[in-house]
């Protein structure tokens, strides 16, 4: 028996992508490069409000579902952002770049 077996057989064999991982990059991937090739405005709006409610379910799913806890506190900062999001965007360019700058210097970690 050689050290190669040894090593194999305790569990530190090469790893290996399976069908389900090579799936999920591939599907990654294809999800990434979308956004370029589109170029009507309404299927980009239609593909990013699927892909904020996915976000939105799967947070929900893991607060609710597998933790069990009734928590809406997510759904309220989903619907703050998006009226902070209403009032910048009527507020023109210069009220919303303003408005994003200061939001995303009162988010970061060193304030």
């Amino acid at each position: 028996m050689s050290i190669s077996d040894t090593i194999d057989r305790a569990g530190m064999n090469k790893s290996r992508l399976g069908k389900g991982q090579i799936a999920f990059c591939v599907l990654l991937a294809s999800l990434l490069l979308l956004p370029l090739a589109i170029n009507n405005a309404f299927v980009s709006h239609i593909f990013i409000t699927i892909c904020l409610f996915a976000a939105l379910s799967t947070a929900w799913n893991i607060v609710g579902g597998f933790a069990g806890q009734m928590s809406l506190g997510h759904a309220v900062f989903y619907g703050i952002g998006g009226y902070t999001g209403v009032i910048l965007f009527n507020m023109g360019i210069w009220g919303s770049a303003h408005g994003s700058a200061c939001s995303s210097a009162r988010s970061s970690p060193r304030w």
